[in-house]
């Protein structure tokens, strides 16, 4: 999770850019405030008069402190003020976190650096406790229903987190322009890509990272969820998964249920599964299961001597 001290106020923590491609001929980018002071305000993005991006909120929130004992949750950010123009756009607010006893204030601005790029920014600050974690989500909702979404590595991409080294997403207009979300770089926005420890001479090999940072940092509306009327792209930040925390459960198996699992390689039977293969120098075998794409996998196994506990697979 993004951790921030009380004297230390956070630049940047979601420095993203719009892009606005056109494969024909395009208009310039520009942004309107939407809302009023009672429900809030927000911003929307458009193509010369073309709405591109019509997000209901600029960010969710949660809030924990050091032990994580207590947490605070702001559903639907969006500002109770608002200064600047078509080109510069400061959305701002100040909320009071009763379960802390503190005041946060928060700032979102949107700022059209040319005709095709709007880069936005999102401040927190607060000075009333030494630490606090927060976990941010931001959603991108598309105007018109895209003809496909593509990433950095995908094409047409199916949906689902894009765990890719260079993190980007967008989509496809109906009338072919590329609209595209990208991020700046890691160290600037408290992020990192890291899932495997390298080899340190100690065995272990390129093994995985107990706790993983930021796992699903980048996703896009499924092919169910596309179907269902449901259109985004998402950024998530502050989330760690930690594959040592609750407590260990033993299961008891039967003497039955070993018998129908068992395999026995010798004599080339098995219960649940069948091997077949011949001599060769190379140690273990192939397994086809059926894994969905763009998922997260926790397996618990142990198999020819060797356990492999809490083996995270990114599909």
């Amino acid at each position: 999770m993004l951790e921030i001290n009380k004297k230390v106020r956070l630049l940047i923590l979601v420095q993203l850019f719009c892009f606005l491609t056109a494969m024909g001929w395009s208009q310039n980018v520009n942004l309107k405030v939407v809302g009023n002071s009672q429900e809030g305000f927000n911003v929307a993005i458009y193509d010369g008069t073309k709405l591109v991006l019509q997000n209901t909120e600029e960010f969710k929130l949660n809030v924990a402190n050091s032990d994580l004992s207590e947490t605070s949750e702001i559903k639907d950010w969006k500002g109770s003020k608002w200064t600047g123009n078509d080109s510069l756009v400061t959305l701002s607010r100040d909320t009071y976190l009763s379960d802390f006893d503190l005041d946060l204030s928060i700032s979102v601005t949107y700022k059209i650096i040319n005709s095709n790029i709007v880069k936005k920014s999102i401040d927190l600050f607060q000075s009333g406790m030494p630490l606090l974690y927060y976990t941010l989500e931001e959603n991108f909702i598309p105007a018109e229903i895209p003809s496909k979404y593509v990433t950095f590595e995908n094409d047409d991409f199916p949906g689902g987190f894009a765990h890719e080294m260079f993190l980007s997403a967008g989509f496809i207009t109906p009338d072919n322009q590329v609209v595209g979300v990208l991020m700046e770089a890691g160290y600037k926005n408290h992020y990192t890509r890291s899932t495997r420890r390298r080899f340190n001479g100690h065995g272990g090999g390129f093994v995985g990272i107990r706790k993983l940072p930021d796992v699903e940092l980048l996703s896009v509306a499924s092919l169910e969820e596309r179907a269902n009327g449901n259109h985004y792209i998402q950024q998530r930040y502050g989330e760690m998964y930690n594959l040592d925390a609750g407590n260990e459960m033993p299961l008891k198996i039967t003497a039955a249920l070993k018998k129908v699992g068992e395999v026995d390689l010798k004599n080339n039977q098995s219960g649940l599964i069948t091997l077949k293969s011949k001599v060769s120098g190379r140690s273990g075998f192939e397994v086809i299961v059926p894994f969905k794409d763009q998922k997260v996998y926790t397996g618990l196994s142990s198999l020819a001597g060797t356990n492999f506990y809490g083996h995270k697979l990114y599909i």
